[in-house]
């Protein structure tokens, strides 16, 4: 037959083949993503929760009586968001994008909104730059509903409530309602 020179190709996994202790990894692509795996359990459970402490604890108005309302609020709101945060992340890790997607934009807004309202920066006078960040959150939590429409009804449910809170903070924004109308 033809002579052939050898170029050591395969020599090496010849060996490792032979050798009993040691195993080789099938040949899986290690190029493409795979979705779907966490080390961590299911997190969709505590990010609901969080947005419903910061929702209740968003309704707590700012009461010169009442000192301690001011200093207990942003803890409530803001690290709610902060876990929802962590909470969209797992779940994209867990290969759930639109929840993840969900789950990031809520926590930006409970942390935005926090900040602002009770940090001192959302005072008696409203403007357009509040206004357009609101109708910002708008248009984002409207693919948001769309997108829940064809996942399941809670889902849908949760993110049209959620566009109804959006909704108030922006009447509150252009003072088309009383004051406390949010928080009602």
């Amino acid at each position: 037959g033809p002579f052939t020179i050898p170029t050591g190709k395969g020599i090496i996994k010849g060996l490792i083949i032979r050798m009993n202790a040691l195993t080789l990894k099938s040949d899986k692509d290690t190029h493409s993503p795979y979705l779907g795996y966490s080390r961590y359990s299911d997190a969709e459970i505590l990010a609901h929760a969080c947005n419903v402490v910061a929702a209740f604890g968003i309704t707590v108005s700012v009461n010169a009586s009442a000192p301690l309302a001011t200093v207990v609020l942003p803890w409530i709101v803001i690290p709610g968001g902060v876990l929802q945060l962590l909470c969209g992340s797992i779940s994209f890790s867990r290969g759930k994008t639109l929840e993840s997607c969900a789950f990031i934009l809520y926590g930006l807004i409970w942390i935005i909104w926090g900040l602002t309202r009770y940090g001192g920066l959302y005072g008696s006078t409203r403007g357009f730059g509040i206004s357009v960040g609101i109708i910002c959150f708008l248009l984002f939590n409207c693919f948001v509903v769309i997108g829940t429409f064809f996942l399941n009804a809670a889902w849908f449910a949760f993110s049209l409530s959620f566009q109804l809170i959006l909704i108030s903070f922006l009447l509150d924004a252009v003072n088309s309602n009383p004051f406390g109308y949010d928080i009602g």
